[in-house]
């Protein structure tokens, strides 16, 4: 009998502290899923996961979605495209009387190939305190499992992303409180650089441009750009194969503690063979995918140069000085400049092997996205969130809109896809 009575009186004790702190929980407002290309069902499915993510959680308060909560959607004209900036999704949020707010998109590449983008943004201060996307290869059963991961990670993971933030900020106040980079110093790393490597370069001359675009709530500003020299192409499976060779950079494909590449995936097209790397027979000339930020960032610096930033990759996207205020990098007409969902098959392509832009660089729309210098932020200017580092130019699985040449997309700098790629800059 006392067993049972002090299990009992646990189970009371558990359910009155839960209702307390159920008291104190935030409304988290689940934005129906879109798309242009998923059906409606699946929609449903992915947006149901997620609510339920939000009521597994035990942290939060999953916002009803009643008469009042459709008729908001409506009022705010919510785009259905899934081109939504996160001002908008805040003002959203506030008129749902949210404290955040979850928004998920999802692209088709073909029936059994899909990626999911999600964010969480607190809506007092408009800020992202959670986001990232996921590739899903095996069809509609992958895209639910993929949601019920995703639901985990904005969910249960988010509060330890606040908790680090908060760390971080502490720092200025308890100087005893230190970051893991403040921790753990970090060595430049000085590289022997390779003459022998033939790398074209385009000149590109600074001036002044509008960046960005106005188009679905995106940002604008005037800015200004010094001269640069930009590799006239994606840094090729080849070309990466020399770096990785002269730096003793072996079959794991990491180098001073850092992953340079996935090398463990089927997907690379380099090979790693009697103690050095070669790219596959045919795949000598196309982009190095694979690659995280780092093993860009680590190839530029041995080359001479670095990563563009973000506003250099679009004025050199624009075309600089001989900018035609083409919607893509070149054209007007995606299929002239560009590998994407259309006409890539499902894949990538030899480097070059499409109309180039104004200047003479190839695939800055398609093929695969680019690696930039530049955490990612709420915008162009705002740089404040170090989670996540800036991508451009969209890649062979994109669909048009996301190839334009004012859009961004973002990864994790220790992450790596078979979408992704960089190319070098040398300033002048």
């Amino acid at each position: 009998m006392k067993v049972e009575k002090i299990i009992f009186l646990l189970l009371i004790a558990i359910f009155i502290s839960g209702n307390i702190s159920g008291q104190d929980k935030k409304k988290v407002a689940v934005l129906p899923a879109v798309s242009e290309e998923v059906k409606k069902g699946i929609l449903e499915g992915i947006t149901e996961g997620l609510q339920e993510g939000v009521f597994n959680s035990g942290k939060y308060t999953l916002l009803a979605r009643d008469k009042d909560y459709n008729k908001v959607l409506k009022e705010m004209k919510f785009q259905k495209s899934g081109m939504v900036s996160d001002d908008q999704l805040t003002e959203l949020g506030r008129a749902l009387g949210a404290d955040f707010v979850c928004y998920a998109t999802v692209s088709k590449y073909s029936d059994s190939d899909f990626r999911i983008s999600y964010k969480m943004i607190d809506v007092t201060s408009g800020e992202i305190v959670n986001m990232g996307k996921e590739t899903v290869r095996d069809g509609v059963s992958g895209l639910l499992t993929s949601t019920d991961n995703i639901a985990k990670k904005l969910f249960e993971e988010e509060k330890e992303i606040i908790e680090e933030k908060v760390a971080i900020e502490t720092i200025d106040i308890q100087n005893e409180i230190l970051s893991i980079e403040e921790t753990i110093p970090v060595e430049p790393i000085i590289y022997e650089r390779d003459e022998a490597i033939d790398l074209a370069l385009v000149f590109v001359k600074g001036g002044n441009f509008t960046m960005g675009s106005k188009e679905y709530g995106y940002t604008t500003i005037e800015t200004k750009v010094g001269d640069f020299k930009l590799s006239e192409t994606e840094i090729t499976n080849a070309q990466y194969a020399i770096f990785l060779n002269k730096n003793n950079i072996g079959a794991n494909g990491q180098h001073n503690g850092k992953k340079m590449i996935n090398a463990d995936s089927h997907e690379i097209q380099l090979e790693y063979m009697a103690g050095q790397w070669q790219p596959k027979i045919g795949f000598e000339n196309y982009p190095m995918i694979l690659v995280t930020w780092y093993g860009a960032e680590e190839y530029c610096k041995w080359a001479g140069g670095r990563l563009p930033s973000e506003v250099e990759w679009e004025y050199a996207a624009r075309g600089g000085q001989n900018n035609q205020k083409n919607l893509y990098a070149g054209s007007n007409n995606p299929r002239e400049v560009a590998w994407f969902v259309e006409n890539s098959n499902i894949d990538t392509h030899k480097v070059g092997s499409k109309k180039s832009n104004e200047l003479g660089l190839y695939d800055m729309s398609g093929n695969v996205q680019e690696w930039c210098s530049d955490w990612f932020g709420n915008s162009v200017v705002d740089k404040n969130e170090k989670k996540y580092k800036t991508l451009r130019g969209g890649d062979w699985h994109s669909n048009a809109s996301q190839l334009k040449v004012h859009v961004r997309d973002f990864n994790s700098p220790d992450n790596c896809n078979f979408t992704t790629g960089f190319r070098l800059l040398i300033p002048q």
